[in-house]
């Protein structure tokens, strides 16, 4: 929108860390946090410029055993200031563990490390499966022959998470059958010490990724339902987890529901693969709950792409929550063509499936696609809709003060003097996410009566919310 922007361009702001957050922004992040790794490998880091440099990088002890092996597997391999910033993020991945690293090292001779890395990021199962029999195996396998039957089954059942995990969490997703939750839980403890440790969570761990390709083979082949039955138990604990975090964020507490989205993210990603045991039904059920991790906390493309790829795969009729969510994270973020033909769909599916919220969030992103397009009186008559038809409880998706800030923002534009000013409903849970729309409306209102010190005011507030946030647009 011309006025939106002329706004952001207008009011300079103070740079970002001159800026107090509303609150304390959570630890976690999209990027997982660095791992613990053993003293001979400990992580590469780049130089004080921020770039990795062959002279700098040579002298870490996973570096110098990448490059050994590499150069076995290929003599002519060099460590050069172009591959470096690759060996260096290769060496990170894999955690800095050696027979990870000879493993990706053996394959120098097919892949440059650049091209190793892209297939580690894009397939770690995969890349480290290939040879997981001649080096991540043997470990393990030695590991086995130590392990009693309890130990090993448990190394296996633990392939099934994609990040970190603890004691609950193993207990709910591989305590079944002849290894119950209690002795689970208590096997892990054992375990603990051949695990790598998450810094800064204490009792949190995960798999090397070795280590997992090689136990996540052995599942697949395992006999009977023990894999479906693994699968199974993961999915419902992400399922839940998603749900619990759309009821924090629903319920005021909003950093706290972004923050357990985000740890739990390798998970809720494992989740929503439609080609799981749970299919594209159950993984746009995980999407729709994390609504809000798409729409306000700056992952707009990776929900998209969730939405898309399971609504792809779903049989008809599709779901129209679904429908709807990918309607409006269309419409919120410029695509209005890519809009349309969902939002014909998702009417007709929310009516044939008797989904009030759905049809109200769909006047939602109607109205937000006409504010896209410098229409805002027709986007304020859409939020009206929306708002008279959202049910006082819904079950998905922003609440009513969410909607109100939209309201506000297109009434900025036609009607500044009736853009609504009050704090919304005395009861409501406080709305962070809304209330930063809403600084914003008021802002543009401010502006354009020729108070810049009021507006500007205004803008700095939304703007230290929705940095909190991680909200980009």
């Amino acid at each position: 929108m011309t006025g939106r922007r002329s706004l952001w361009a207008r009011f300079p702001c103070r740079p970002n860390h001159m800026i107090r957050p509303a609150f304390d922004p959570p630890a976690t992040s999209p990027t997982p946090p660095e791992p613990t790794h053993p003293e001979p490998t400990h992580p590469v880091r780049p130089g004080a410029d921020g770039c990795f440099v062959a002279a700098e990088i040579s002298g870490y002890a996973s570096v110098r055993l990448y490059v050994q092996r590499a150069r076995a597997a290929d003599p002519s391999f060099e460590l050069t200031d172009h591959n470096a910033a690759a060996v260096a993020a290769l060496c990170r991945a894999l955690d800095g563990i050696p027979a990870a690293l000879e493993l990706a090292a053996g394959r120098a001779g097919r892949y440059s490390p650049a091209e190793a890395l892209h297939r580690l990021t894009a397939d770690p199962l995969g890349f480290l499966a290939e040879g997981a029999d001649r080096s991540g195996g043997a470990d393990v396998l030695r590991a086995h022959r130590l392990s009693s039957p309890g130990e090993r089954l448990l190394w296996t059942r633990l392939s099934v998470f994609a990040g970190s995990f603890d004691e609950a969490a193993v207990a709910q997703v591989c305590g079944f059958g002849e290894l119950g939750p209690e002795d689970a839980a208590e096997t892990l403890r054992r375990l603990a010490p051949a695990l790598l440790a998450e810094p800064g969570e204490p009792g949190r761990y995960r798999l090397p990724l070795s280590v997992r390709a090689y136990e996540a083979r052995r599942l697949a082949h395992a006999p009977g339902t023990e894999a479906a039955l693994a699968e199974r138990r993961h999915h419902e604990r992400c399922r839940v987890i998603a749900e619990r975090a759309a009821w924090l964020w629903r319920s005021g507490a909003q950093p706290q529901a972004r923050a357990l989205a985000l740890r739990e993210l390798p998970e809720l990603r494992r989740a929503m693969d439609p080609l799981s045991e749970a299919g594209p039904a159950g993984a746009l059920e995980v999407a729709v709950s994390l609504w809000f991790l798409w729409s306000a906390c700056g992952l707009e493309a990776e929900g998209r792409r969730h939405l898309e790829r399971a609504l792809a795969l779903h049989p008809e009729p599709r779901p129209a929550r679904a429908l709807c969510l990918a309607a409006w994270l269309a419409a919120a973020f410029g695509r209005a063509g890519a809009a349309d033909p969902l939002l014909v769909e998702a009417w007709t599916a929310a009516v044939l499936q008797g989904e009030d919220s759905a049809l109200a969030y769909l006047a939602h992103a109607r109205g937000t696609a006409a504010l896209w397009q410098d229409r805002p009186g027709e986007a304020a008559d859409e939020f009206r809709d929306a708002l008279a038809q959202l049910p006082p409880e819904p079950e998905f998706g922003p609440g009513r003060e969410a909607l109100r800030a939209a309201l506000a923002l297109a009434l900025a534009y036609t009607a500044p003097a009736s853009a609504p000013v009050g704090d919304g409903e005395p009861d409501a849970p406080a709305d962070l996410w809304a209330r930063s729309w809403s600084d914003y409306a008021h802002a543009l209102v401010q502006r354009r009566e020729d108070r810049p010190a009021l507006a500007r005011t205004r803008l700095v507030a939304a703007l230290e919310i929705q940095l909190a946030l991680g909200d980009r647009l």
